[in-house]
């Protein structure tokens, strides 16, 4: 057993198919998504693990989602990379693919470079150690693999039950509110269901003393957008906030790939600047319907063609008709008038002709409470899901670490970055006699400084780690590991104090070190 560089044991090749371009045919593409599209050529023919070579989440963090799998004759697009190993008999393609994903993080994600657009190189990639037990060896470590995923896809089925049911009960939170069942209001009519009563001021069940109006009779401004002249290329780094559809959530903005516009766009824009209490809503796309309120802090802001702007004569009733429109029944006429009317959208028109409930100061801030109240246990709810799909994932990704880690090879070898000690003795030996001090104001300490004796001192019966030494010489980090591996090596059993090196059992892979003196 023994580690390998990837360029001694594998075929390392860039894609060859771009993906926008590609024409759909017989072959699996492989792309940075999970699904696989395909393609009317193939580029490789065999056992591959490919890896993505652009940050899964871009803006200058370093990430890798997954990594992907494929057997047989497939496209790969050129933002990826294929490890196709040179002799199966030596190296089989899944181990090498459960290995590279269970340590991506370790061993590829460092390995990434880029002050915006992060990315790997195939250099890079020639550089990564693995350990490659015997074939036999693998095979156990892919046998376990499968159980253990076969076990967490029981759970992840679970998951998806459970977060299914988080969103209808949401959902049926502002049905049943609107139905007037969250609070005592009175009897309720009985729902009309013919296209008659849809034009009706009932438009469906609903507490008898409700009142209904248009929404155009409760506006004081309803309109689209609009995109400012040149699109893309007039935006700029700050300013004023430019708002499309994607930023436009439910109950919520999203501002993490908003544009900017200058003011003086903003001024020439002027009927289309969002102020508090607008009600925003998307009118075109797969967005269809998504809804926020512009609350009183947001800053100066103006909207695309995409997004209408709903203002109420009365700002005190944003909060209500916003959860309104959230609701299934508004989300329901929307959706079949515009089916009905046009494909490319939502009409202002026929968005003012919609009913919207009135009801009384009194029975809408009960209302508003009881929604309120349900949507933070709602939330709870939520949180611990989430929680739990968390602690599931950690669970599964010890679990896959510990089918190396608790291999005693492994540990010799010092398996993850970043602890992998691949820098020989005598270059130790050279940088040991050049080290210079790179900190100052703390205490000053060459490679010779430390010892065992020293460290006996200063960490008595403690455990220490890497980061400990670091915080308290002047030498860097790199070479404070040297250190360690290369006083573990002088290190004899026979003699005391020594140090001795193991894994910490709370925190599976992290590498600790104790002094023993007797």
């Amino acid at each position: 057993m023994a580690f390998f560089k990837l360029s001694d044991i594998c075929i390392i090749a860039k894609g060859k198919t771009p993906i926008s371009k590609s024409v759909p045919g017989a072959f699996p593409l492989v792309t940075t998504s999970e699904e696989r599209l395909t393609a009317d050529k193939y580029d490789f023919d065999g056992k591959s693990v490919c890896i993505p070579m652009v940050s899964s989440t871009g803006h200058g963090h370093a990430s890798l989602k997954r990594l992907h799998y494929q057997e047989g004759k497939f496209a790969l697009g050129t933002i990826l990379a294929a490890l196709i190993p040179k002799n199966e008999k030596n190296l089989i393609a899944r181990y090498l693919y459960i290995y590279l994903s269970v340590f991506k993080d370790e061993l590829i994600v460092p390995l990434m470079k880029g002050s915006a657009n992060v990315s790997l190189t195939l250099t890079n990639l020639t550089s990564i150690k693995i350990f490659v037990p015997n074939v036999n060896k693998q095979k156990e470590i892919i046998n376990k693999y499968n159980a253990c995923y076969n076990s967490y896809e029981s759970f992840d089925k679970e998951f998806k039950v459970q977060f299914e049911s988080l969103k209808i009960f949401r959902t049926k939170i502002l049905q049943d509110a609107f139905a007037g069942k969250l609070i005592r209001s009175g009897n309720t009519k009985s729902i009309q269901t013919t296209e008659e009563d849809l034009n009706n001021n009932t438009p469906h069940n609903s507490p008898a003393h409700w009142e209904w109006m248009q929404l155009s009779d409760l506006t004081r401004k309803m309109g689209a957008g609009s995109t400012p002249k040149g699109g893309k290329l007039v935006y700029k780094n700050s300013g004023v906030v430019f708002l499309r559809s994607q930023n436009i959530q439910n109950g919520f903005f999203d501002l993490e790939d908003v544009a900017y516009i200058g003011d003086d766009i903003n001024i020439r824009m002027k009927a289309t600047q969002v102020e508090a209490f607008d009600i925003l809503l998307n009118i075109t796309g797969a967005s269809l319907g998504r809804s926020v309120v512009a609350p009183v802090n947001f800053p100066k802001a103006n909207v695309s063609q995409h997004v209408a702007i709903i203002r109420l004569k009365d700002p005190r009733l944003s909060s209500f008709i916003h959860l309104y429109i959230l609701s299934p029944y508004f989300q329901n006429k929307i959706q079949k008038v515009q089916s009905g009317i046009s494909r490319e959208g939502l009409s202002i028109r026929e968005l003012q002709k919609i009913f919207i409930p009135i009801v009384s100061h009194e029975e809408r801030e009960q209302l508003l409470k009881k929604i309120s109240s349900l949507f933070e246990f709602h939330q709870e709810l939520t949180n611990q899901f989430f929680e739990s799909v968390a602690h599931a994932n950690n669970l599964l990704h010890g679990y896959l670490k510990d089918l190396f880690l608790l291999n005693t090879e492994i540990k010799r070898y010092k398996l993850t970055s970043p602890f992998t000690f691949s820098v020989s003795i005598s270059e130790i030996n050279k940088r040991k006699k050049a080290m210079p001090k790179i900190k100052e104001g703390q205490p000053s300490a060459n490679f010779d400084d430390i010892s065992i004796s020293i460290l006996a001192d200063e960490f008595q019966d403690n455990t220490f780690g890497f980061l400990d030494i670091f915080e308290k010489t002047s030498i860097d980090y790199e070479s404070v590991k040297e250190i360690i591996f290369q006083l573990l090596k002088e290190s004899k059993i026979q003699q005391v104090p020594y140090l001795k090196m193991f894994f910490d059992t709370e925190d599976t892979g992290k590498m600790l070190f104790k002094i023993i003196r007797a």
